[in-house]
């Protein structure tokens, strides 16, 4: 998952070492200071997670695996009804939104440890060190789960023909998949970050933005051709999916993630900007969003499974989750204690039952021959969600700083070049004068207002979506 770009927090102590941090690496746990969107090498590495043919994220795999498993490597048309027939649900529809919540709740117990250890980590043997540290970890993992759904798959499927034929369908499948669809996707993403990125170091006119632009388009432009005539290849992103609720719902969860993480990701850098909080202590402020989150799908997997409804409870939900952020809007752009800094344990509990109600929509709204690839293009608007949103604030927040040090900082001597270091290098602001300090973190708490009324902007405009769909 591609985070954004954050070194040394505002008012933390200078460190020798200190590039992003390990939590960074995790985008539910993300500090992004005001420094800007991503770095080369982080968009690099969305491309590559984008590109790759089997970059199926975990949720969708143990998903289509668990819940709504069809057979794959059928790529003619004449079999999907033979699919459609074959097909096994290990659960039963009312059982989905429980066991999603199940497995939530053993991501969130990870996401929430990851900041705080993170921090700790980067503090004690430099981000580096930490990073690679995660290295036999993920290697084990994908080791687990390599083997943990392909025994699930197994048995999903022992009714059917075990001969060469199976084989066929494998290598058939290597063969139809979307490359020209799946790079132009990547490029045109990547071009996206990169302007965003860009556009608030470079102006419009110069040759690096203009080019990345025009890639961008170009890249939009194939995209769409090449999912318009598909030819022989098997469809990424399937147009004609999009047209139906589906496609509704992958729009809500793009405005509704993006909205979230673009504030989730910026609460470890207020704490420390504001408060001069460590890394570690700044990881700590993900926990209550993240814990919230787990129990909020608990609860809507319980209140599906014996009411039958979602619809109205992913609405109501929403518009909690905007009068938490309201609140947030209000207050944190002024200093906070800790009971004011707990507002994001409900923001939490709302944001977990909005996905958990929308995965149950998808999965209802769904035919069974589609839910491998309405699953797949879901998780996929999830992920540029996450990295529009978290860019985008970044962005914004970064802008909004500047223009507020302009006027804070104008009887300060010599100034504009600290504003200019600053904005590339935020540890310089731990050498500045005391009355300085304060002077910046004041302007980091006028310009924070624009991190709630981003996401509230996002998750009104996300009602309408949750509105077209039915139940």
């Amino acid at each position: 998952m591609m985070v954004p770009n954050d070194r040394t927090p505002l008012l933390a102590k200078p460190s020798k070492d200190r590039p992003p941090s390990i939590e960074e690496q995790n985008v539910k746990d993300a500090r992004a200071d005001t420094s800007g969107g991503f770095e080369l090498w982080q968009i690099a590495a969305l491309f590559v997670e984008l590109v790759r043919p089997t970059g199926k994220s975990f949720w969708e795999e143990l998903l289509k695996a668990s819940i709504a498993p069809t057979s794959k490597g059928h790529s003619q048309k004449e079999k999907s009804e033979d699919n459609l027939c074959r097909q096994i649900d290990i659960a039963a529809p009312s059982e989905v939104a429980v066991l999603r919540s199940y497995v939530n709740i053993a991501s969130t117990v990870g996401l929430s440890s990851g900041g705080p250890l993170g921090g700790f980590l980067a503090g004690q043997i430099g981000w580096r060190w930490s990073f690679l540290g995660q290295v036999p970890i993920a290697i084990g993992c994908c080791i687990f789960l390599s083997h943990s759904l392909r025994s699930s798959l197994n048995i999903t499927r022992q009714h059917e023909d075990r001969n060469v034929e199976g084989e066929g369908h494998s290598k058939a499948d290597l063969q139809t998949f979307d490359y020209p669809g799946a790079i132009a996707l990547a490029i045109l993403v990547t071009s996206l970050l990169a302007v965003i990125d860009l556009q608030s170091q470079l102006s419009w006119a110069h040759p690096l933005t203009l080019s990345i632009t025009i890639a961008g388009v170009l890249a939009l432009s194939a995209f769409l051709t090449l999912e318009l005539y598909p030819g022989k290849r098997e469809l990424l992103i399937p147009l004609r999916l999009l047209k139906t609720e589906v496609g509704i719902f992958c729009l809500g969860q793009l405005l509704v993630i993006g909205g979230c993480h673009g504030f989730i990701s910026q609460i470890a850098a207020y704490f420390s900007n504001t408060q001069g909080a460590s890394d570690m202590q700044g990881g700590f402020g993900t926990v209550p969003s993240s814990a919230g989150n787990a129990i909020g799908s608990l609860i809507a997997g319980q209140i599906i499974r014996r009411s039958g409804r979602y619809k109205k409870l992913c609405i109501i939900s929403i518009a909690c989750c905007i009068v938490t952020e309201l609140f947030i809007l209000l207050r944190w752009s002024h200093p906070i204690g800790i009971w004011e800094s707990l507002i994001t344990f409900p923001f939490g509990i709302f944001g977990g039952i909005i996905l958990s109600t929308q995965f149950i929509g998808l999965y209802h709204c769904t035919a069974k021959h589609q839910m491998s690839t309405a699953i797949t293009t879901y998780y996929m608007s999830q992920q540029i969600g996450i990295a529009l949103g978290i860019s985008l604030v970044s962005a914004f927040l970064k802008q909004e700083f500047h223009t507020n040090l302009q006027k804070t900082l104008v009887l300060v001597p010599n100034y504009q070049e600290i504003i200019k270091q600053m904005l590339k290098d935020s540890s310089v602001v731990a050498d500045l004068p005391v009355y300085v300090r304060d002077l910046v973190k004041l302007s980091y708490l006028q310009s924070f207002w624009i991190v709630p009324a981003f996401a509230i902007s996002i998750q009104v405009l996300a009602i309408l979506p949750m509105i077209l769909t039915t139940e």
